[in-house]
């Protein structure tokens, strides 16, 4: 029987929301941003480490080399296996004034040839500068060798004698996949391959 003043819920007290909300499944806005902020560091430290064994593999298996065909292979392929997030992984070469054509890769069928005026490799070239694009459809001049792409990451790379000779690009089917730990960690394999780039001169057209 219902007697006024009376409760039918169960008693409360200060703080038994809290753990009430935590046995139902909740959890406060509070707890949630520690958790993703927790989320987003141990992320940032896998990310810095795999970049960190990827280099190691390349300077032990490039120790010496200094074949460009060579060096850009290995690099394509290590890369791709340790990126998870990669759909194609490979280089664009300068061969003429202007224009870049499709060296060693991995993944599907790439575009053959670039010109500097197209597309975020293009980009990369004319400025001599990383481009970190988060969302390709949205990018100016955007060309679709890989129709799945959604994001992508290129990289200048230089001879030791300063010409811009190829550019490194990654693809991901994921959208914004790339991020600066990528950028510092994709230039430092590119000052690595600087090394094994002087041997075949000829392979290379300066830019």
């Amino acid at each position: 029987m219902f007697v006024p003043g009376s409760h039918s819920g169960p008693e409360t007290t200060a703080g038994s929301g809290d753990r009430l909300s935590e046995s139902s499944g909740y959890l406060d806005s509070s707890r949630i941003a520690v958790m993703n902020a927790t989320v987003n560091e141990e992320s940032t430290t896998a990310k810095h480490e795999i970049y960190r064994e990827a280099l190691r593999e390349i300077d032990a298996v490039l120790e010496g080399v200094d074949d460009p065909i060579t060096a850009m292979s290995t690099c394509a392929c290590i890369l791709h296996q340790r990126l998870s997030a990669a759909s194609w992984t490979g280089f664009y070469r300068v061969v003429a004034p202007r224009l870049l054509r499709v060296g060693p890769y991995q993944g599907p069928l790439g575009c053959l040839e670039i010109p500097f005026d197209r597309g975020v490799c293009g980009a990369a070239a004319r400025e001599r500068a990383p481009q970190v694009v988060a969302d390709v459809h949205q990018f100016p001049g955007h060309i679709a060798c890989d129709e799945g792409a959604r994001s992508e990451i290129v990289i200048p790379i230089f001879h030791p004698d300063g010409d811009l000779v190829a550019v490194l690009d990654i693809d991901s089917h994921q959208p914004a996949a790339f991020d600066d730990i990528d950028r510092e960690g994709l230039e430092r394999v590119a000052e690595r391959l600087r090394a094994s780039l002087g041997g075949e001169r000829a392979a290379f057209y300066s830019a």
